[in-house]
Order: structure tokens, then sequence, then C-alpha cells
């Protein structure tokens, strides 16, 4: 890799010297403009307003417009000098806890690796924002823009994740957005099943972009002369009506969980002695609760159906509870 910006981390009065690099690559499929007629490349030209001519890239130079038609020209050394303590220091002003950070003002990551010398300053810094589980809060000036940015330590590096200022963000107001809907509580019990049926360890490998490679295949396709067959058209999605009736649908579509949250509804009953009590008899001291469960589109275990065969299930005897099993 190659480093975009050399300075230093200021933390207190220690300053460690480092590199800054890139923690992401784009890995979209890149094309080019070609002329329809013979496929021809396209190019861009950089041509002067005045003289219609085509300029070349050591005679351009930065100007900042401050009224109509007049420019201020500036230097990238000169845009150095302005403020030196800001374009070559990270300078950390304050630490905290990375969960009251909104995901909305992350913008870019990038890795910090130690200049020669810095290992041991870079080290100390690493192991405490570990032990302390906080962020440093710093600024910085990166490609002629100042920076906010968060350090953070992971695995054996330091990272930097450049952030949003909060004028960049945007407010919501100008959203329409549901604000006093009423909700059904069996609604909610639903939706919240069914996120925890789809609940497990994120794994970030298992992901990957599939439109690129199905365009990928596409262009071999046709490289090799081959007329890809198109895919079958997908049902059209209509807007949802029925709430419940679509969160029970997407519940039965999901496989029961080997572990975890079950998200099928189980019959239960009070067993005394191998037998079943009715609701209106009382529950003798030392009774024990067994549970009956059924998957939905599923046959019942055979122990269940044992169990459901010896005491057969009557109208008001038996009580239907939604319950987690663990």
């Amino acid at each position: 890799m190659r480093a975009i910006w050399k300075g230093s981390i200021a933390f207190g009065l220690v300053h460690i010297p480092v590199n800054l690099y890139p923690a992401t690559e784009t890995q979209s499929m890149s094309s080019n403009l070609l002329h329809k007629k013979d496929h021809s490349r396209i190019r861009y030209q950089r041509i002067s307003e005045v003289t219609g001519k085509e300029v070349p890239a050591e005679e351009i130079v930065r100007g900042y417009e401050v009224e109509r038609d007049n420019f201020v020209v500036i230097s990238d050394d000169e845009l150095k000098e302005a403020s030196p303590e800001k374009s070559a220091a990270i300078e950390i002003q304050e630490f905290v806890n990375e969960s009251q950070i909104p995901t909305l003002y992350f913008e870019k990551p990038y890795y910090l690796e130690p200049d020669k010398g810095a290992g041991k300053a870079y080290a100390l810094l690493r192991e405490a924002l570990a032990k302390s589980g906080k962020v440093g809060v710093a600024q910085f000036v990166l490609r002629n823009r100042e920076s906010l940015c968060v350090l953070k330590a992971q695995g054996n590096a330091l990272t930097l994740n450049t952030l949003r200022f909060a004028s960049e963000i945007r407010p919501v107001d100008e959203l329409r957005l549901p604000v006093n809907e009423k909700l059904v509580p069996n609604e909610v019990n639903l939706a919240l099943k069914l996120i925890e049926g789809m609940t497990v360890e994120f794994d970030p490998a298992k992901y990957h972009d599939t439109y690129s490679e199905d365009v990928k295949k596409l262009i071999d396709a046709k490289a090799k002369g081959q007329k890809r067959q198109a895919p079958p058209p997908q049902p059209a999605r209509s807007n949802v009506i029925d709430i419940v009736a679509a969160l029970q649908e997407s519940l039965a579509q999901k496989k029961p969980r080997k572990r975890g949250g079950c998200l099928t509804p189980i019959r239960s009953a009070a067993i005394y002695r191998g037998r079943r009590l009715r609701r209106s008899e009382p529950v003798p001291h030392g009774w024990r609760h067994q549970a009956l469960i059924f998957w939905p589109s599923q046959s019942p275990h055979p122990a269940s159906a044992r169990r459901q065969e010896a005491f057969p299930r009557r109208r008001g005897e038996w009580r239907d509870r939604h319950c987690a099993v663990r």
C-alpha cells in the first residue's frame, strides 16, 4: 500500500509520527465510454473558455471565486502555510464512547502505521484505547479539507475513521415520516419474533457483490459470442396492506433454529403423576409443567405425538402461549 498522508498524532504532549493508508478499496466493474459507430474511446480535454484550446496539466492552477468571474489563485504550498500545524498533525481533542456517535456521521476508514522509531508510543496509545473502550476524537487536514475523525484500536492497528461535521448532516424535518401511527401489540410481537428468528452473528465474509458477478458473467458470455438467457421475471411486490398476514407468512418461511429463540406457539399443560389436570382442578403440591412443541408446516416430534395421544386435546383444556424456548 502507498501512504496518502504523513504526519503525527498529538496525544497530550506525546507526538507519534504516523503514515495514513486507505483501509478500503473499490471493486466495482469499470467501463469506458465509446463511440457507438466504431467503438473508439471517448476522452475528455481541459479546454480554455477563452482560447478554446486544450491546456496542459502543468499550466492549470487552483482558483477561488470571490466575485463573479473574479478568482484568487492559491497554490498548494500556500494552503499548507495557511495552517501548518493542522496540515501535519492529528490532534486528539477528547475521548468518547463509540456508541455515542451515530452511524450517520461515519464516512471513510483508514489505517495508521507508526513511522520509524514511533512503535512504542503507537503501541501505548493503542493499548490504552483498547482497555478503556474509548475512541479519540480529533481533527486534521487531508487533501486541502479539514476532517473530523475518530481513532480506534482495531486488533494490532490503530484505525482512523473520518466523520461528517454536524453541519453536513441534513435534518429529517422535510421527510414525511409516520409519527402518530397506532400500532397493534400483536403486530409488534410478530415483528419482534421475525427479528429474533433472523438474528445471527454478523459475518461480513458471507456477503458479496452479486450484481458485479452477474455483470461479469454477461460480459464473458458476450465476449464468447454466447447469448445469455434472461432470468425469469420476478413477481411484482405489492404494497403491504395486511401487515399481520405478511408477518405470519414471513415467520412460516423461516426454518426453526437449532438453538436460540423458538418462533412457534407451544401448547402447555399441567401434568401430575402422569395425568393432565383440568383447568378447574387445583394444582397439587409437586406438580410439573409439560410443554408440547409443534413447529409450523412440520410433523410433531415423535415424543410430543405420544404425549398428545395420551392426553387428547379438548376445547377449554389447553392454554395457548407464545414463548421462547432456550
